[in-house]
């Protein structure tokens, strides 16, 4: 981020784009470990950028290769 631009990638393969995590198919056993993800993102987010996610929710958070 600069000056009130953010820049973004494309997030997926060949181009096709990765799913939303509401449509992600996630084990149980990787739930907790992708909850920790998020949290830490946001931390990340708010901690070093001094942003934060005014949005969150598992409709605009893509899940790609774990």
């Amino acid at each position: 981020m600069k000056n009130n631009v953010i820049a973004m990638e494309f997030i997926g393969k060949n181009g096709i784009a990765a799913p939303r995590l509401k449509d992600a198919v996630i084990s149980s056993d990787e739930i907790a470990n992708v909850y920790e993800e998020c949290l830490i993102m946001m931390r990340n987010l708010y901690q070093e950028c001094k942003l934060v996610h005014g949005d969150l929710s598992e409709y605009n958070l893509l899940y790609h290769e774990k």
